[in-house]
């Protein structure tokens, strides 16, 4: 599962901000809970972050609402 991140503040409650020097970020980011996507693995090279415990508990708590589960 993957979930795109932006660099505009769209005021969306389903956003969960990023703030800058959290998985990789060079500025504030803010992850689209609502545009989740699955990719294949091999897509993937090498990772360019990882974001904090508390980050990640909010962007689940999100998708979980919006998934129904």
């Amino acid at each position: 599962m993957v979930l795109p991140v932006s660099t505009v503040d769209k005021k969306i409650a389903t956003h969960v901000r990023v703030p800058a020097g959290e998985a990789g970020q060079t500025q504030d980011g803010f992850v689209k809970c609502e545009e989740v996507r699955s990719v294949s693995i091999e897509r993937f090279s090498n990772r360019v972050g990882v974001v904090k415990g508390p980050t990640l508990a909010l962007v689940m708590g999100n998708v979980r609402v919006l998934l129904g589960v």
